[in-house]
């Protein structure tokens, strides 16, 4: 859970950002696969691994990308047997002649759980078992399933009629304008809420509109796969200490990498008077952020069969690339006033600016709004006929991010 701190002009509130625990192991906080059992041994010799192509196998642009750079045939294989078996609801997949060892079951079963929005319905309390060799090699892994392969299939199809209408909805869009429009439609139609059943799932925020932040990933995903948008999973952590499991995703735009992070931009819906104007506005802050600024708050998770992509670029953050962008102390105001005329303009009396460094952002601050200056924008702005109060205002100080969002009062 991220706290910022909300001032007024006139009043001052409280506004939270959701945060959440990984993999659907509910207050757990524990990785699917991260328990098993090997619950037989057997003396046998394996047998030789499937024989299995990816051309057969229609996969999300998640897996595909991590399946073309796995090291070995033998861990593809092991990627393309998972998933085979999955989808056709076994209760016992037949590992033998792949060599596995237990942590390399756990972590391919972790990647195609992660990259494939489909498989939600997987009894992730249950995790799996697994009947080895006495050399500790595996020979099959045991599931289990919260609903039958019909129901799992009329879910799918259901899910699938959603994506199709918001994809067709992106048709000819840039690849910043269709990301935006994923963005703000799963923040705008899903609410953090991790008491639901599927809110681990692609299909819990989608279809059900409550998801934890899993979910909110998983919908990404399925979204991007089927406008051909390369977009991955990334776990890891949300805080420095490591202690809160976490999943985002980094998308290209442009051929470029970019990392989002949907249910930290989805803000908790406030009831008070005073702050549900914030409590409904859509943040942009994990909107397209590179790498460096995404380990302010996100550490990635070290895997040794994932490699994640560099996140270098810069011109497709929401920020930049919006014009919502303030790099220089001495023209911060005139800056101000163009980005508030711009946006109000647009009918967007709510709106958010990153600045260059924390200098500028201090600066802003002690100019434009501690001494008061940023008043005289509002009042000429106010006294060129926009519809906005020129006396009062409300603003949420991101200290962490250097972004301050304003939200402008209209008459």
């Amino acid at each position: 859970m991220k706290t910022f701190r909300l001032a007024a002009a006139a009043a001052a509130s409280v506004l939270f950002l959701t945060g959440c625990s990984l993999w659907g192991a509910g207050s757990e906080s524990e990785a699917a696969g991260s328990s098993y059992s090997s619950v037989w041994d057997r003396s046998s010799e394996q047998p030789q691994a499937p024989k299995l192509e990816k051309k057969d196998f229609k996969l999300s642009t998640a897996t595909e990308y991590f399946y073309d750079r796995l090291s070995s045939q033998r861990m593809k294989t092991a990627v393309l047997t998972l998933i085979k078996g999955l989808r056709a609801h076994d209760e016992a997949i037949s590992l033998e002649g792949l060599e596995l060892k237990e942590d390399e079951l756990r972590e391919i079963f972790d990647l195609v759980i992660s990259c494939e929005p489909e498989l939600g319905w997987l009894d992730y309390h249950y995790h799996y078992e697994v009947e080895t060799y006495k050399s500790g090699k595996i020979a099959n892994a045991y599931f289990r399933y919260t609903l039958s392969l019909e129901e799992e299939r009329a879910a799918v199809e259901e899910m699938d009629s959603i994506i199709e209408k918001i994809v067709s909805a992106t048709e000819g869009m840039s690849d910043f304008d269709r990301m935006l429009y994923f963005h703000d439609h799963i923040i705008s139609n899903c609410e953090y809420d991790e008491s639901g059943k599927n809110a681990w799932s692609a299909y819990g925020c989608l279809v059900e509109g409550r998801a934890v932040c899993e979910g909110y990933s998983k919908a990404l995903i399925a979204l991007c796969s089927a406008a051909g948008v390369a977009c991955l999973p990334v776990n890891g952590t949300s805080d420095k200490d490591g202690q809160e499991l976490h999943m985002w995703n980094k998308v290209q735009m442009d051929n470029e990498w970019y990392n989002i992070d949907l249910s930290w931009d989805d803000p908790v819906n406030a009831d008070d008077n005073e702050s549900s104007e914030l409590g409904s506005y859509i943040n942009h802050v994990y909107f397209g952020c590179n790498d460096e600024r995404m380990s302010l708050d996100h550490i990635e998770e070290e895997i040794s069969i994932i490699s994640y992509p560099k996140a270098n670029a810069a011109e497709d953050n929401y920020f930049i690339k919006s014009g919502l962008y303030i790099d220089d102390e001495e023209r911060a105001g005139e800056l101000l006033y163009s980005i508030a005329a711009d946006r109000l303009e647009r009918g967007e009396s709510a709106f958010q600016i990153l600045f260059s460094s924390d200098e500028v952002y201090s600066s802003f601050y002690e100019n434009q709004i501690k001494s008061e200056q940023i008043f005289t924008a509002l009042s000429q702005l106010a006294n060129e006929g926009f519809n906005v109060d020129g006396t009062s205002f409300l603003y949420l100080m991101n200290d962490e991010q250097d972004i301050i969002t304003f939200i402008l009062k209209q008459n």
